[in-house]
C-alpha cells in the first residue's frame, strides 16, 4: 500500500464522519429539547432555545391576529376607542407573552397546550404528553429544520446557530391561540 493513500482516507472518514455529525444535529437538539423539558430543567432548556426569538416570533403572531380581528370588525375601525386600543395592544401583548414564554410555558407549548394571553395554559390533550412527540421532523433548509406538532399544526422552528442548533420561532395556528376568553 503506498504511504500517501492511507491519509486520503483518514481524511475522506473524518470529513464523512464530520457531515453526519452536521446532518444529525437537529435531531440531537430536539432529543436534548425533550430530555430538558421532560426533566423541566429550565438550565438544560434554555441552552437550547433562543427566547428573545421564539418571544419575538409569538409576538408577532398575536399582533398580527389582532390586527387581523379589528380589520374584520368595521364597529372597531370607526370607533377612536377601539383605534387607541389596537395602538395599546402591542405593549400589552408584549408583557404577556414574556410573562408566558418562560421555561415552564414553553414546556407546555411542546406538550399541545393553548396559548392563552393571561398567561395560564389550557391543555388540548392529557398531562402525560411528551414534549414534541408524536411529529414529524424535516429540513426546510441547510439552515432551519421544522418540528411539527402531533395533531395540531404548531411548528417548532430549530435554526443553525454555527455548528449547533437551538429553538429560534415557534409558528401557532390562529385557533390554537386564543385572544380573549
Amino acid at each position: 500500500m503506498l504511504p500517501g493513500h492511507s491519509g486520503g482516507w483518514l481524511v475522506a472518514l473524518l470529513a464523512v464522519l464530520v457531515i453526519a455529525y452536521l446532518a444529525a444535529g437537529p435531531y440531537i437538539t430536539v432529543y436534548h429539547l425533550r430530555m430538558a423539558a421532560k426533566k423541566r430543567d429550565a438550565v438544560a432548556l434554555s441552552e437550547y432555545v433562543d427566547f428573545p426569538r421564539v418571544r419575538q416570533s409569538l409576538k408577532d403572531q398575536i399582533d398580527a391576529a389582532i390586527l387581523k380581528r379589528m380589520a374584520s370588525n368595521s364597529d372597531a375601525k370607526d370607533n377612536p376607542f377601539g383605534v387607541l386600543a389596537t395602538a395599546f395592544a402591542g405593549t400589552i401583548v408584549d408583557k404577556m407573552v414574556d410573562a408566558y414564554m418562560t421555561p415552564e410555558g414553553l414546556v407546555g407549548l411542546m406538550s399541545g397546550d393553548k396559548v392563552v394571553l393571561q398567561g395560564q395554559r389550557q391543555s388540548a390533550h392529557s398531562a402525560a404528553n411528551e414534549p414534541l412527540s408524536g411529529g414529524s421532523m424535516s429540513y426546510e433548509s441547510l439552515n432551519e429544520f421544522v418540528v411539527q406538532g402531533r395533531g395540531d399544526s404548531s411548528k417548532f422552528v430549530l435554526r443553525r446557530y454555527g455548528f449547533g442548533w437551538k429553538l429560534a420561532e415557534i409558528q401557532i395556528p390562529a385557533d390554537k391561540t386564543r385572544l380573549t376568553h
